[in-house]
């Protein structure tokens, strides 16, 4: 069910956006920071999201079309919990797809109805799940259109793509030809992997887009000869590249992937911003991020404990996460803190004849249990943080300078973690599905006795904060999109038809984008690795 929660725009409105959001809190935080900053240049924001994100809503004053709880989707969809559980990248896809479009089309007409009627509206914004409802709406309602997306999304031989874990031959084999034989983690051909996988959730997508086209009455803007360029069009806006229609953003700093990534156009490397972080001033209970006075006291009341957070993610025997968590720190003799999260860990989830020696542990004080935390103050408090590995808890971590350790789950999770080993400030552990005391307590130990994390991380720190913070590049960049929308008639560019950024996998052509591309990529400078 979609609610409507209306109001009359301000007199002084600059104009009103629309901000949709979906997806985890690691997608949605960013363009509700970004909402924020662009409410106080004067635009009466309206933001379209599920139930968990109400309270955001009402402690900035924001309007809101309620969308079905993305978090409802994780916990109760039996086929995306076991997904995360397998780490199986189609079923995630197919389970998530279902469970999508059952409320797609409702949303999407709320919000497109919305927008219609409202002759304030002056653009859209979108987290990355909604990314091509952006285009759509720009080019059939002459509003300016753009999207945010929380990591690199760039053919590059730097690093493999997000359905690829370089661990798990399964993740590439599953491709096909050529890379269906292979055994061996296929470095020398990310660019092509790349280009598999574009192509391959293209497709998928492709009836979602059409759908979204339809329910907008957009047909006679989207004409495509067949469907083979109709998945080019989609691909070219998804890259941000030469011909694209859309204004994609890229919310994370250039630290991230060393000034990189290689390969990529000046366009593609200067959509890149910086991370957009909640620095809201308000740490109370009732704050989506609280730092209240328990958490400082049981801070203050010995040495820096550990962080253990799982964030959105959720298993199928969530209870396992705990015992991975608390074994570690009874193991190692350290305290501990630990996330509620979307899995609702609580020391309620223990059994009591079976972990009794971990609700002793726990009952002695040394475990802290918070529903929601504030990652920006606490994980400088603490020794090390162990994460899924989402961009937005990453780059916490990457700020907080203390070492990290993630336990991914699928999409940039592997690749978060691949990332912060490449930088020198943490490790990558098992999927999170693999994860117990044993391997936990190993890979806790090696980071929190490793010296060099006590230089490295210092220093990453110091790079992030002396960037500009994403939301305000972001909400500047919308505002002057929205202001030479305002003045600038809409006009179509001509077919994309054989312009693809991405050719077919496998090609030859593919092999050669990237040195095709290189001159246009600035030099590495002033790069943040381990040394």
């Amino acid at each position: 069910m979609v609610a409507l929660d209306m109001a009359v725009p301000g007199a002084t409105s600059t104009g009103t956006i629309y901000c949709i959001a979906g997806g985890t809190r690691g997608d949605q935080q960013p363009l509700i920071m970004t909402a924020k900053r662009l409410q106080a240049m004067g635009y009466r924001i309206i933001v379209c999201i599920g139930a968990e994100g109400t309270d955001w809503v009402k402690q900035w004053g924001f309007e809101m079309i309620e969308f079905a709880s993305f978090e409802k989707v994780v916990n109760e969809n039996q086929a995306v919990r076991a997904a995360a559980d397998s780490g199986n990248f189609t079923d995630f896809f197919e389970a998530l797809g279902k469970s999508v479009n059952d409320s797609l089309p409702q949303e999407i007409t709320a919000v497109y109805d919305a927008i219609t009627a409202d002759k304030t509206a002056v653009g859209v914004v979108c987290t990355s799940i909604y990314w091509h409802i952006a285009t759509i709406m720009q080019k059939k309602l002459g509003i300016y259109g753009t999207s945010m997306f929380m990591s690199p999304f760039f053919p590059t031989s730097d690093f493999a793509p997000y359905m690829i874990d370089t661990r798990d031959p399964a993740t590439w084999q599953s491709l096909g030809p050529p890379f269906d034989t292979m055994t061996e983690p296929p470095v020398c051909a990310y660019v092509d992997l790349w280009s598999a996988m574009l192509n391959s959730m293209t497709q998928k997508f492709l009836p979602a887009y059409k759908q979204a086209v339809q329910l907008c009455n957009a047909e006679g803007l989207f004409e495509f000869a067949s469907d083979e360029e109709a998945k080019e069009y989609w691909i070219e806006q998804r890259l941000n590249g030469e011909h694209s229609e859309s204004n994609p953003l890229f919310v994370y700093s250039k630290v991230l992937v060393e000034n990189g990534p290689s390969g990529i156009t000046q366009k593609q490397f200067d959509a890149q911003l910086s991370f957009v972080f909640d620095e809201n001033s308000n740490t109370l209970q009732t704050s989506m991020s609280p730092f209240d006075d328990r958490m400082q006291a049981f801070l203050k009341a010995g040495e820096a404990p550990i962080y253990f957070g799982w964030g959105s993610m959720s298993r199928e025997s969530n209870d396992e996460l705990l015992r991975a968590a608390v074994g570690s720190c009874r193991r190692l003799g350290k305290r501990g803190i630990i996330l509620g999260g979307w899995a609702h860990l609580n020391l309620e989830m223990l059994d009591t004849e079976k972990d009794a020696d971990l609700i002793a542990y726990c009952s002695a004080g040394n475990i802290y249990f918070a529903e929601k935390a504030n990652h920006i103050l606490l994980f400088p408090e603490c020794a090390c943080a162990v994460v899924h590995g989402g961009i937005g808890t990453t780059a916490c971590i990457l700020r907080s300078g203390r070492p990290g350790i993630v336990t991914p789950c699928w999409w940039d999770q592997n690749f978060c973690g691949d990332r912060l080993e490449a930088l020198g400030v943490g490790r990558r552990g098992p999927h999170f599905s693999k994860l117990d005391e044993d391997n936990l307590s190993a890979l806790l130990g090696e980071v929190l006795s490793e010296p060099s994390y006590a230089v490295t991380c210092p220093r990453v720190r110091e790079a992030l904060l002396a960037e500009e913070p994403g939301d305000v590049q972001a909400a500047a960049r919308i505002d002057a999109g929205i202001r030479a929308r305002l003045a600038t008639p809409l006009e179509r560019p001509p077919s994309l038809k054989h312009r693809a950024s991405v050719p077919p996998r496998g090609s030859q052509q593919s092999r050669t984008l990237l040195a095709s591309n290189r001159a246009s990529m600035p030099s590495k400078r002033g790069l943040v690795v381990a040394q």
